[in-house]
């Protein structure tokens, strides 16, 4: 009879451990949806956190220093999603530029970037002069 509860005991603490260790994946694991997806799932995804990679828009940058509002759109070659952010513009924020913009998506389907990851090329190319 001891021996029984021991091994209950031991079950019980791991599958403790396997339940925290999943939960504790799922809110920290690095996952990324396209312009595209987001644009498929925006019933699902309003006003829920997530994260969005594409690349910036060509001409859509709409910066107010004085403010500290930055608007552009964001694209994976496929369609487009509009992102508000206010804070700081990212130095290396440009058009064409690869980005990752973490926050929620609005009810007037505007993405509300919290936070800006700018991603550096994988190869360093000199400025032209």
């Amino acid at each position: 009879m001891k021996r029984l509860k021991y091994i209950i005991g031991i079950i019980i603490i791991i599958v403790c451990i396997v339940f925290l260790a999943v939960k504790s994946f799922r809110k920290t694991g690095v996952y990324y949806l396209t312009v595209s997806e987001v644009n498929e799932r925006k019933d699902s995804l309003k006003e829920k956190p997530f994260r969005v990679d594409g690349m910036v828009v060509s001409g859509s940058i709409e910066w107010n220093p004085e403010k500290l509002l930055l608007k552009f759109e964001l694209t994976d070659g496929k369609e487009k999603l509009p992102v508000f952010h206010k804070g700081i513009k990212p130095d290396l924020l440009g058009d064409g530029k690869e980005i990752v913009v973490e926050g929620t998506l609005g009810k007037d389907g505007i993405f509300n970037a919290a936070k800006l990851i700018t991603k550096c090329p994988s190869k360093y190319k000199p400025a032209k002069k």
